[in-house]
């Protein structure tokens, strides 16, 4: 029996990042990982909580992934985790199972098959598969099961690395924490998030396909902008964090991206804050913050020349 021991991660007040657009890594999808980067281990803040389900459900409209499905068809069957030494037992179940490791290593054995994970791997098994679980000694796993959404189209079993599990991991910890009814969410907000999750993870797969053609430091210096968006940037210190020059990072990036660093980190700035603007939680100063402007008239007239009007303005035409 895996082990249903649950605390809950904290929401903070960052708010959302924003869908990623740029000429050669172009995806429609918003992303709202932002609010769940620091601090996944802290108690839960209901308030948040219910804000960051509401938020969900307004930016659901706009996930690509999402439009190619019906969301109802994505239904939890069960959650929790598992915090142990201990292996788990051959079983299976009658619904897709995401099984999330957030610590520790595990082979799971299925069909005279192994598939190795470790930590940031997240493993799908299909529906009525019998699969075992045997830890390399302590592991800290996050699960759920599902019926399978038509998106996910899975037909065998898959190790899918993550190149970022903060918000995939929350999301499934809350949705642990509702089904041990730990916490209190009317359907429609449990299935908003599973859907939101989903839609994070069907992206973090079309993702892992395409970075793996790039070179090793182009994808770290992507996923060092990504996690320090709200920092101050440049092509130097981004060089400097992943070992290359200037003049090579920035061949990496015309070769593959078909763009110049900063550019790519302007482009993702402006899509972080088109997403977080079409909510009313943050101001256009905290909005600022969030994409790494620590001066806020800097960022209104960069938001004003690249959209032909300031933040604010832009914000009351959404509605």
């Amino acid at each position: 029996m895996r082990s249903t021991f649950l605390r809950a991660p904290r929401l903070t007040r960052r708010g959302t990042t924003g869908q990623r657009k740029t000429t050669a890594l172009a995806t429609p999808c918003p992303r709202i990982a932002y609010a769940f980067k620091k601090r996944p281990q802290s108690p839960i803040n209901l308030t948040l909580i219910e804000i960051i389900l509401r938020l969900t459900a307004v930016l659901t409209p706009h996930f690509s992934v999402l439009k190619d499905f019906d969301t109802k068809s994505a239904k939890l069957v069960f959650a929790g985790i598992h915090r142990k030494a201990d292996n788990v037992r051959e079983h299976a179940h009658d619904c897709l199972e995401l099984i999330l490791i957030n610590k520790g290593s595990c082979v799971v054995t299925t069909g005279g098959n192994s598939l190795h994970a470790r930590e940031g791997d997240m493993l799908m098994i299909p529906a009525r598969l019998v699969h075992d679980q045997v830890s390399d000694g302590y592991i800290d796993t996050v699960y759920c099961g599902l019926h399978e959404p038509r998106a996910l189209g899975l037909s065998e079993p898959q190790v899918v690395h993550l190149d970022n599990t903060s918000f995939i991991a929350a999301s499934m910890q809350l949705l642990a924490s509702i089904s041990l009814t730990q916490m209190d969410a009317s359907p429609p907000a449990t299935e908003h998030l599973l859907a939101a999750m989903l839609e994070e993870l069907n992206h973090q797969r079309a993702m892992s396909q395409f970075l793996v053609q790039m070179p090793a430091r182009l994808r770290a210096a992507l996923r060092f902008i990504q996690e320090n968006l709200d920092q101050p940037l440049t092509i130097d210190s981004l060089a400097g964090e992943v070992c290359v020059s200037p003049g090579n990072l920035h061949m990496m990036f015309r070769k593959h991206l078909n763009t110049s660093p900063m550019n790519y980190i302007l482009d993702l700035r402006m899509q972080t804050a088109r997403t977080i603007l079409q909510t009313p939680y943050l101001s256009v100063k905290e909005v600022s913050a969030i994409c790494g402007y620590a001066d806020v008239n800097h960022f209104v007239r960069t938001f004003r020349r690249v959209h032909g009007a300031p933040p604010g303005q832009w914000r009351d035409s959404q509605n």
